[in-house]
């Protein structure tokens, strides 16, 4: 084996081939799981969240009907890339699913970006208001400090930030807005969330969204044009059922 891949060698049927292939199976195995769980890491997924599949979730909440159309288009997605939007019928390389707090969107939606990172796609775990906050802290040390230059290391990693999320081979934008607020955003909130949208849109750069809002709550929010770019890009799911955190 020594200096050959796995799959290259041939092991013959006798007891001892048998049990080389079973040790070397094993060992792939083992190597395969440390190069995912490096990669999920990588991606930022929670470890609370990457070891779920799509089989678990069927298996937990397969039997939901509120859940289950959400569930479909996770699979579908997983299949082909695209999944159906249940008011269109259009297919849509991106996935928003809608629904009250607790009722499992984020762990509905782990699976899609968990099998693509799995298959060697670049991705990345956003929690929305984490991800606005680092890119807003290092753009206020540049404005506050400018005189300094040891500042700039803060504002290239805001940059970095954004231009990471801009062009991830796929992402997982958690928590995008917040039913309970009844004001717009602010300007500069408004538009950096344009920015990484718009960007994925223009580039066909799939996105898997978890929302508590519903599409005008969205507009208000972060303005209609942010949103019209979500909807072209996204099949919109909206999920119920039992609170899986209860």
């Amino acid at each position: 084996m020594a200096g050959y891949a796995f799959g290259e060698c041939a092991f013959c049927n006798c007891e001892a081939g048998q049990r080389a292939w079973s040790h070397w199976q094993r060992k792939e195995n083992e190597a395969q799981q440390r190069r995912l769980e490096k990669a999920f890491t990588g991606a930022g997924i929670p470890q609370h969240f990457q070891g779920l599949t799509l089989e678990s979730l069927i298996a937990t909440a397969g039997n939901d009907e509120g859940k289950q159309e959400a569930i479909a288009a996770v699979a579908e997605f997983i299949a082909s890339g695209l999944a159906t939007d249940p008011a269109t019928g259009k297919r849509k390389p991106g996935i928003i699913i809608s629904g009250l707090f607790g009722c499992g969107k984020t762990g509905i939606l782990t699976p899609a970006l968990r099998e693509a990172v799995a298959a060697g796609m670049s991705g990345l775990w956003i929690e929305a208001n984490e991800f606005i906050a680092i890119i807003q802290s290092g753009y206020r040390r540049r404005d506050e400090y400018s005189n300094r230059p040891e500042e700039q290391e803060a504002v290239n990693a805001a940059d970095q930030c954004l231009a990471a999320a801009q062009r991830a081979g796929i992402i997982l934008l958690d928590d995008f807005g917040d039913v309970e607020r009844t004001r717009p955003e602010t300007d500069d909130r408004r538009r950096l969330f344009y920015e990484l949208i718009n960007y994925r849109h223009n580039e066909c750069l799939p996105m898997l969204i978890t929302t508590n809002c519903d599409g005008a709550q969205l507009a208000h929010q972060f303005g209609a044009r942010t949103i019209e770019r979500v909807m072209e890009s996204c099949a919109w799911v909206e999920m119920g059922g039992r609170n899986l955190r209860a």
